[in-house]
């Protein structure tokens, strides 16, 4: 296995943690939204709860469908795909608009968004490369 492709699946890997923490944390959001019922300023923070709880396992399987797909390409780089490409792209550019939004003008903590932002930039890096290699070795 190539260091391209070894640094894919590590990228990975870690990718395929913070989707099941998103996952546990939208599960936790959503099945705790009772506890919400008492917080001010939100009009309906139950309902709110519950909404950001989905989102949140939504997130999460995309960042472990992408971390799956990573991990396959790892192990068989010349069959990496458009589908890993498109899955690592939306995972970026979605969460380079949190951080955006968070920065102009929101509220709350930007390092885990960062943190999967930097993960999906370097799989698609890594993956072009390994993807690259794997077509000259067979060409």
């Amino acid at each position: 296995m190539s260091s391209d492709c070894k640094i894919l699946k590590v990228m990975s890997l870690l990718m395929a943690l913070l989707g099941i923490v998103q996952i546990v944390l939208g599960a936790i959001m959503l099945f705790g939204a009772d506890a919400a019922a008492g917080v001010e300023g939100v009009e309906d923070p139950v309902l709110t709860a519950q909404v950001g709880g989905v989102l949140f396992i939504i997130t999460g399987i995309v960042y472990f469908i992408t971390a799956a797909l990573g991990i396959g390409g790892a192990n068989k780089p010349s069959k990496i795909g458009i589908p890993y490409f498109v899955f690592a792209a939306i995972v970026l550019v979605g969460n380079l608009v949190e951080i955006a939004l968070v920065e102009f003008g929101g509220s709350g903590s930007m390092i885990f968004n960062i943190v999967l932002a930097g993960v999906a930039l370097a799989g698609i890096v890594f993956a072009s490369k390994a993807r690259r290699a794997a077509q000259d070795r067979l060409s």
